[in-house]
């Protein structure tokens, strides 16, 4: 084997490690969320995609079958209530959910951008602009009562899981 073979290799063994680990890290931790773009209307056939619903309001997304913001780039939840009194969600990224949140914005004005939990929809977020920051908020569906019991739940599991990719370096 040729050494550039051999480099080529290891680095693509390297490179997977962190997604094998994360993948099974996220089988044993709940309610950990995701972000799923729409796929609109200029989609290229190739793509891969898959209908999501969100059960009370009745609408029907279809988004890319990849997530924009995976659950491992998620670094916290919060609870907060807005302008109007309704509460909302306010994620916090690492640096690569950033850059993937700003990108995804920049180039994708006016699509939905679909928070998923445990493979279903809870809300729905129209860009209106570049998302800066790594701080990403929304609406769900869910009762007050609901929202706080999953945030309480999210926040233990992304604590979890960021406790488990910093003692392996990850």
């Amino acid at each position: 084997m040729s050494i550039r073979l051999v480099r080529f290799l290891l680095c693509r063994i390297l490179l997977l490690t962190p997604v094998f680990f994360l993948g099974a890290c996220d089988e044993n931790l709940t309610d950990l969320p995701s972000f799923y773009l729409e796929m609109g209307n200029s989609y290229n056939t190739l793509d891969h995609g898959r209908e999501l619903s969100l059960d009370k309001s009745g609408l029907n997304y279809f988004v890319f079958s990849k997530p924009i913001v995976p659950s491992w780039s998620v670094l916290n939840v919060e609870l907060v209530r807005v302008q109007n009194g309704k509460l909302a969600m306010r994620f916090y990224f690492d640096d690569e959910g950033q850059r993937e949140l700003y990108r995804t914005s920049v180039t994708n004005k006016g699509r939905m951008i679909i928070t998923v939990v445990d493979g279903k929809a809870i809300g729905a977020r129209q860009i209106d602009g570049p998302m800066e920051g790594g701080v990403f908020y929304t609406f769900t569906e869910l009762s007050d009562d609901e929202l706080m019991k999953l945030v309480a739940s999210m926040q233990e599991s992304l604590l979890e899981m960021n406790r488990l990719k910093k003692s392996n370096g990850i």
